[in-house]
């Protein structure tokens, strides 16, 4: 996929959000192509097809270390917040500052991300007032993250 999405039409448009709203590995390609680089295997597929096919409320994923589990469940929140389909998530980790951290980071990514201004959520990246990219840089490089991090 390109990077730049301005020469689709509206039916494309369309045709692409119909899809990443169903089909949770193409949203994560398509969507976040940074964290999702590498080939999916057919165990990833599995988790996917229970995400997408399933009634359950909860599900367990459990996978090697490296398998991608946060990483998806990152992209299922972010993918909930733009189709709005929770009106509150709760983030859980080890501590609250990691927790916070996590999801400073998710707020970043959905600010930040190109694709999801292109595909027509600019409330999402840009909020109610805009933020400029003096503000973003700032969110990047807090002091919490570096020493939480570093």
């Amino acid at each position: 996929m390109e990077n730049k999405l301005d020469n689709i039409s509206e039916e494309e448009r369309l045709e692409i959000l119909a899809k990443c709203s169903v089909d949770t590995e193409y949203a994560c390609k398509f969507f976040f192509p940074d964290d999702f680089y590498a080939k999916f295997t057919s165990l990833h597929r599995k988790v996917f097809d229970v995400i997408d096919h399933t009634d359950a409320k909860k599900i367990c994923i459990a996978g090697a270390r490296g398998f991608g589990k946060s990483t998806i469940c990152e992209a299922l929140v972010k993918l909930a917040v733009i189709y709005n389909e929770k009106r509150f998530i709760g983030y859980l980790s080890s501590s609250a500052s990691i927790a916070e951290i996590y999801t400073e980071n998710i707020k970043l990514d959905l600010l930040s991300n190109e694709r999801i201004a292109q595909m027509g959520f600019p409330s999402i990246t840009t909020g109610d007032k805009g933020l400029s990219s003096e503000v973003l840089k700032q969110f990047q490089f807090s002091k919490k993250a570096w020493v939480a991090n570093g």
